[in-house]
């Protein structure tokens, strides 16, 4: 764990042929300050993107932070979004649990309201993290916080081109030129985007978001992902709403392009700007909650 970003860096599973490092890390934890991938970080305050980077709260208008030069949206919070930020640590020692905690100020990448984040790390069971996320607001906000891990499961460490996935999701949300949903909620059927039954990735891409199956704010498996080179899984368990599934396309320096899959448990893209989609509100006195778990298999012996 690093104090930036309360960001993972390393996720390591036991197996007969030796330790197995499951997910993409930098080994100098001074990298993650420059980091442009948002390598195992925590991100925020709002997960994905925002189109042009403006949002409403009430009555009042907000131009938040561009940090997406192509599209001229801001995503991931924006240029010293969550990923940038270092966050203090509550922690006893041999204890399964670690508390990352961040006061955000008002205005922060354009954001309104100062906003206090707790980010629980647990580890469950004999080979499962559990990440909790919580958030208060001293004003009215909009809010949407993810994990970012790259994750490949195989020995070498190359292209995921031969992981298989599944998404427990029937829709999803098509995306115009600018990365943004149009949002449309459309069924996968026929369909690249049908993963419902396992699929090996070599042929396609994404960085689109999915509409998981079962009740959001209920504990579920959203996804998994499987090496046949290691043996190894991972389920991901989420109550959230939305997956976005990101094959690491635009990877590069130090790592490759497709070298690891993100599956980031969040709010829908976009969401303060569209009405159809879930609300990303958060006002005074509520309070935020998400969580996500990754439970690795090991191979069988």
């Amino acid at each position: 764990m690093l104090d930036v970003g309360a960001a993972l860096q390393s996720i390591v599973v036991p197996t007969a042929s030796g330790p197995l490092e499951c997910m993409l890390g930098y080994d100098d934890p001074a990298a993650y300050r420059s980091d442009p991938y948002y390598v195992g970080a925590t991100v925020g305050r709002f997960a994905n993107r925002i189109r042009g980077g403006q949002i409403t709260v009430g009555a009042t208008a907000y131009q938040l932070d561009i940090n997406e030069a192509s599209t001229g949206n801001c995503l991931h919070g924006g240029t010293d979004g969550f990923h940038r930020q270092r966050f203090e640590f509550d922690y006893e020692p041999n204890s399964r649990v670690l508390v990352c905690r961040l006061v955000s100020p008002a205005g922060a990448q354009g954001f309104p309201a100062e906003v206090c984040v707790d980010v629980t790390y647990r580890l469950v069971g004999d080979y499962g993290l559990s990440i909790e996320f919580v958030a208060t607001a001293d004003a009215a906000t909009v809010i949407s916080l993810a994990n970012h891990a790259y994750f490949n499961l195989d020995r070498h460490k190359g292209r995921i081109d031969a992981h298989q996935l599944s998404v427990a999701a029937s829709r999803y949300t098509p995306v115009d030129e600018m990365q943004i949903p149009t949002g449309e909620i459309l069924a996968v059927d026929d369909s690249i985007f049908d993963l419902r039954v396992m699929a090996e990735l070599a042929t396609r891409s994404f960085d689109h978001n999915f509409v998981p199956e079962g009740e959001a704010g209920e504990i579920r498996v959203v996804a998994k992902l499987y090496s046949p080179d290691s043996g190894v899984g991972l389920s991901v368990h989420s109550t959230q709403s939305a997956l976005q599934v990101y094959t690491g396309d635009s990877l590069n320096t130090p790592f490759i392009a497709r070298q690891g899959i993100a599956l980031e448990a969040q709010n829908f893209p976009d969401a303060p700007n569209q009405k159809g989609f879930p609300s990303a509100r958060l006002a005074p006195g509520e309070t935020y909650r998400q969580q996500t778990v990754y439970e690795f298999t090991p191979p069988r012996q």
